[in-house]
């Protein structure tokens, strides 16, 4: 009964908070942020109670955000958090391993005399998607309902601002420097709008499905009575084979463009490895992580200079990138620990 009246209450708070939440982020620019916070209660809340009760609370939190701001602050708390998170807390709370004869279970760790539920990096990528999903929604919701093209007007500041820092670069550097900058095409992908909403959904998404993953899964198990686990940080780990599936799928779309170039299907190319290289730089993350953590074990095995050559002659970005398609191509943390 006690631990019943406990989630009771908990529940309780996280409604108070989603609704407190969609209030006051209308205040000012700063207290905006509040709304994004908004995913970590809606997801306690989904994971935590009745589903009926759960969505029920996200219609009253979409129909308090129409009243205060009218429709398109009410599609964006709609289709950019809410939803997006309420689906997050089912598929974690759902999250199941098929084994080889297609029998679902779940997976249960125990960890200092506890037994925690594993919710794994599936359901990670799951909530990245919805989340996506719910982005692009919403633009072409206002775009069709409310009549407010949001990427017509971020073409007009991309333009402006382009044009600004153009003229800045051509102003200051050498001619020579300017046009090695124009030849790279970084211009032209940040000209291209399309590019640019692609990659900022999925940025947008990608940190959204970090924190209902990392954050709300752990305060689930503070807050409620089951106890959960995610993958750790230095785990990370993508499943599949994305280098094989960026690979062919860039070659795919450069036939297609070749076969049919009206389409325009080029202008999706560097978005997507772009989109696909945050997902290697976390892994690479991951792995440097890891390393850190147990190099006293494994250092006689780690060959530093890899590292530092992707690191220090790549850049930082691009070097722990392409040590996250290294790791995810040789598991390089299994690799280290079958030789211990």
């Amino acid at each position: 009964m006690e631990k019943r009246s406990n989630i009771n209450f908990v529940n309780v708070a996280m409604f108070a908070l989603i609704f407190l939440f969609v209030a006051v982020s209308k205040i000012n620019s700063i207290s905006s942020i509040l709304i994004v916070i908004t995913i970590i209660p809606m997801v306690l809340l989904t994971m935590g109670s009745d589903i009926k009760f759960s969505g029920f609370i996200l219609v009253l939190a979409c129909v308090e955000a129409y009243i205060i701001s009218g429709a398109e602050y009410a599609l964006l708390v709609t289709f950019v958090y809410l939803i997006p998170a309420f689906i997050s807390g089912i598929v974690f709370l759902s999250d199941e391993y098929i084994d080889r004869n297609g029998v679902k279970y779940k997976i249960k760790v125990r960890k200092n005399g506890n037994d925690f539920r594993f919710i794994s990096i599936k359901a990670l990528l799951l909530s990245m998607i919805f989340f996506v999903i719910g982005s692009m929604i919403y633009i072409v919701s206002v775009k069709y309902l409310l009549n407010i093209d949001i990427i017509k007007e971020l073409r007009m500041v991309l333009n402006d601002t382009l044009q600004n820092v153009s003229e800045v670069y051509k102003n200051n550097l050498k001619p020579s420097d300017y046009e090695k900058i124009v030849s790279s095409g970084t211009l032209d992908i940040l000209k291209d709008t399309s590019t640019v909403v692609l990659v900022l959904c999925f940025s947008r998404s990608l940190i959204f499905s970090l924190v209902s993953y990392f954050i709300c899964i752990k305060l689930y198990s503070c807050f409620y009575s089951e106890k959960t686990m995610c993958v750790p940080v230095e785990s990370i780990y993508f499943p599949g084979r994305p280098v094989s599936v960026l690979f062919y799928s860039i070659l795919l779309m450069f036939l297609i463009d070749y076969s049919y170039p009206s389409l325009g299907v080029s202008t999706m190319i560097g978005g997507y490895i772009i989109i696909m290289n945050m997902l290697f730089f976390m892994e690479g993350v991951s792995i440097i992580i890891y390393a850190v953590k147990n190099w006293k074990k494994i250092k006689s095995r780690v060959n530093i200079l890899i590292f530092a050559f992707l690191v220090i002659f790549l850049g930082i970005v691009p070097g722990i990138s392409i040590l996250g398609m290294f790791d995810n191509s040789f598991d390089l943390r299994k690799r280290w620990n079958l030789t211990m």
